[in-house]
């Protein structure tokens, strides 16, 4: 949920966080902010080919991704300024990424993804679907922004809910957020 936010109101953020006049990088915002995510997806490949003792695999990956992303910068940087930066960091951690999930299967015979990302990627489209047609249908002000994303939270979470998508370490920890917020929960 936090990507689409940020991908939606990209311009908003930054203004509210940095002032109108960074405004001008919320396209760089929406490819840093895809980027990372797609990383976040397939950051446990990178622990597995950690825990089998691959780390000058590791190196040569990461070695491959600085060239490819100077290669990238060099080119892109000059004709599409900030946002060819931030588009040559995303190709980057989906480079990287992209090779850790081969290696982690090619090495284990394991996918680093649960079954459950699928699930939840394809839940997340009716939400998102949703957002855009209430965003297109409303004047932007803080307060219809504010609606709009406490609207996408909560149907993308009660989605979540009646989709079955958390297992019980997931509804462990939704639990001890709400305990840590005084907030008792029945088991």
């Amino acid at each position: 949920p936090i990507l689409v936010i940020l991908l939606f109101y990209p311009k908003e953020i930054i203004s509210l966080l940095f002032g109108n006049q960074y405004a001008i990088a919320s396209n760089a915002l929406k490819f840093l902010s895809l980027g990372v995510f797609i990383s976040a997806i397939f950051r446990p490949a990178r622990f597995i080919i950690a825990s089998i003792g691959k780390s000058k695999l590791m190196l040569v990956n990461v070695t491959l991704t600085l060239l490819f992303s100077i290669i990238l910068n060099i080119l892109l940087i000059p004709k599409y300024g900030i946002s060819g930066a931030a588009i040559s960091t995303m190709l980057s951690y989906i480079l990287l990424s992209m090779l850790f999930l081969f290696e982690a299967y090619y090495f284990t015979s394991i996918l680093a993804l649960k079954s459950e990302i699928f699930k939840i990627l394809v839940i997340s489209l009716l939400p998102i679907l949703a957002l855009f047609l209430i965003k297109s249908l409303m004047q932007e002000s803080f307060i219809s922004i504010f609606m709009q994303i406490v609207f996408f939270l909560l149907f993308y979470f009660l989605l979540i809910l009646f989709a079955k998508c958390l297992d019980k370490n997931d509804l462990m920890i939704i639990q001890s957020i709400f305990n840590k917020l005084g907030l008792k929960t029945s088991k």
